[in-house]
């Protein structure tokens, strides 16, 4: 039976170091995107229709959206979700609410897209 060395407990030590400070980082980061204006910008075709900032809402609204396929909207304080879609998928309102600084929720069929956005768009690049 092996016994536990000294360098096995300095990595177990290290790695749990790590993980208290990720832990305290990303709490600090949640922290500082709760004070920022969330916007839900909301396109059909490429184009902005719709740009609402999500901290004047204090009752939940339908937005509706009526071409090719009539798409309902809920606009809450908190985030925005599709509620109904003449699309034949429904992957838009299977996606839910989104509330998040960067999320996004898409209607393909008709060519609808929400978006949240803040004060301070991180950029966040990814390479693949």
């Amino acid at each position: 039976m092996k016994y536990i060395k000294r360098l096995d407990v300095i990595l177990v030590f290290f790695l749990l170091s790590a993980a208290v400070l990720m832990l305290i980082f990303n709490n600090i980061k949640s922290n500082g995107e709760d004070n920022q204006t969330k916007r839900a910008v909301v396109t059909k075709d490429s184009s902005v229709i719709y740009d609402i900032n999500l901290k004047d809402i204090d009752k939940s609204y339908y937005l509706e959206l009526d071409d090719d396929y009539n798409v309902l909207l809920l606009v809450e304080s908190d985030g925005v979700s599709f509620v109904h879609s003449d699309c034949p998928d429904k992957v838009c309102i299977n996606t839910g609410k989104i509330t998040e600084n960067g999320q996004s929720a898409i209607c393909l069929p008709a060519r609808v897209s929400v978006k949240i956005k803040s004060d301070k768009e991180s950029d966040i690049i990814v390479t693949g």
